[in-house]
């Protein structure tokens, strides 16, 4: 496996790292500037600040020139976590799943049910969500690292809220990616379960359409929005058999799951 293992995570955390300093950076330069000899100068250029719009980390992050690293960043490393799984856990051992955690949670604080598909922060992530599905089916250790370390544990409800997001279909799909190896956890199983994953990931599954099903429809049907949905609902499937499990032999969170799911269908 050694050909398909990428050396570099280090140089593409430090730019990540470099991107998440720099709007505090500027900031912090702006609230200490030069001492001025006019105080009429000094007045005026407090007006201006209060006056101009204020923007969230979040915003400041995603700017023009932000957007320009972040959005191969974020591809580089679901391409390499994909090629092999050795790449998981070397991206583990540089910190590469924190960071990434971060970026996360910073892409769907902008995202919106008004959010186009093509946007920056729904490309990040969406390719952020299938790291961590790969990372959580690399090996069992790092799934329970996932669902347990403290700068982890917002990957696995925000996993669940990129469900909501019907509009974004290529972060649903990367949020369905991630919830079925996270739930190798029963800690991440847990936190799903009182999220309500089981009712989101079951109107997906719903949405599922035979009759565009077929040789005899696919040429027509071909580039259809429902043909996506079809498939949507295939890995929507996998993700609910992983978070209730079955009756017999279930674990106490896949019953719990079970149960909800019960529930909220009658």
């Amino acid at each position: 496996m050694a050909p398909l293992q990428y050396p570099s995570y280090g140089l593409a955390l430090r730019t990540l790292e470099h991107i998440r300093r720099a709007p505090r950076d500027a900031a912090r330069r702006a609230r200490a500037p030069r001492a001025l000899r006019d105080s009429r100068a000094r007045v005026a250029i407090a007006r201006r600040r209060l006056a101009a719009p204020r923007s969230t980390p979040a915003e400041k992050l995603f700017s023009a020139d932000g957007t320009r690293v972040l959005v191969p960043l974020a591809a580089l490393l679901r391409l390499t976590v994909t090629v092999s799984p050795h790449n998981c856990l070397d991206l583990a051992r540089a910190g590469g799943l924190e960071q990434a955690a971060w970026l996360l949670r910073r892409a769907l604080s902008l995202l919106t049910l008004e959010s186009a598909d093509e946007c920056a922060p729904a490309a990040v992530a969406a390719d952020v969500l299938r790291v961590v599905g790969a990372a959580a089916a690399a090996s069992p250790s790092l799934c329970e690292s996932l669902a347990c370390s403290e700068a982890m544990r917002t990957c696995v409800p925000d996993g669940a809220r990129a469900l909501h997001l019907v509009q974004l279909p290529a972060v649903v799909e990367g949020a369905l990616h991630a919830i079925g190896p996270l739930c190798g956890s029963a800690d991440a199983q847990a936190a799903l379960t009182a999220y309500g994953a089981q009712l989101l990931l079951l109107r997906l599954c719903l949405q599922y359409d035979f009759t565009v099903e077929g040789e005899e429809h696919a040429a027509e049907a071909e580039g259809s929005a429902q043909l996506g949905a079809n498939e949507r609902a295939v890995l929507a499937v996998g993700a609910l058999r992983a978070l209730c499990g079955h009756a017999r032999g279930a674990s106490a969170s896949e019953r719990a799951g079970a149960a909800e799911l019960h529930g909220g269908l009658s």
